[in-house]
């Protein structure tokens, strides 16, 4: 979510770690904000971008989001992992086996289950 004044003015910026990213603009009803990828030789290639389409790169690309200029710009990100599945939205061990054992990340040790679990549902 971004308002007038915001960017992800860094045209190195990357998604770490994960395999795939997919950006999906959820509102248009702002001025400003493009999306763009850094190229080969260091050009930024701006990219056009309507409600409800789908920008899919591989996550080492650079990309960035120039300055808002007015309104609100709503876009769901998401990205796509590679290797044994996670359940707090800070990829700690909840779920994975530790020597053979059920291995809990300390902030499910320590409370009533791990303060980072994101639970989201979709609905069309």
């Amino acid at each position: 979510d971004g308002r007038a004044g915001g960017s992800l003015n860094d045209p190195r910026h990357f998604d770490n770690g994960s395999t795939v990213t997919v950006d999906v603009l959820l509102e248009d009803s702002f001025t400003g904000g493009a999306f763009g990828t850094t190229e080969a030789g260091g050009a930024l290639h701006e990219h056009e971008f309507s409600v409800g389409d789908a920008l899919v790169f591989p996550s080492y690309k650079y990309h960035s989001v120039g300055r808002i200029t007015g309104g609100r710009r709503r876009t769901l990100v998401l990205e796509f992992w590679q290797g044994d599945e996670n359940r707090c939205n800070h990829r700690c061990e909840l779920i994975r086996p530790r020597a053979g054992e059920p291995y809990l990340c300390e902030d499910a040790q320590t409370s009533d289950g791990c303060a980072g679990r994101v639970s989201v549902t979709l609905t069309a």
